[in-house]
């Protein structure tokens, strides 16, 4: 990217239309690329986060499953 931006600076000094357009598209190719990396870095993080975050959730439910009863009870009427 700081390649294409120089050149781009450079094509700038000079007052010929051509080069600057063609020096402007690398750059404009490079920066989208630049964009593209964060976008998918940030994607990916955030998979991470979310799987990460739902882990603890999933044992911390298994646990408490440990300890339950299954019992049958019967309603006793206190007024007989």
């Amino acid at each position: 990217m700081e390649e294409a931006k120089e050149k781009l600076k450079e094509a700038m000094k000079e007052d010929e239309l051509e080069p600057m357009q063609k020096a402007f598209e690398e750059f404009q190719q490079a920066s989208q690329a630049v964009a593209e990396m964060a976008y998918q870095q940030a994607a990916e993080e955030q998979a991470k986060n979310e799987s990460a975050d739902s882990e603890p959730a999933d044992k911390s439910d298994s646990k408490d499953d440990d300890n339950v009863v299954d019992v049958d009870y019967e309603e006793v009427d206190e007024e007989k």
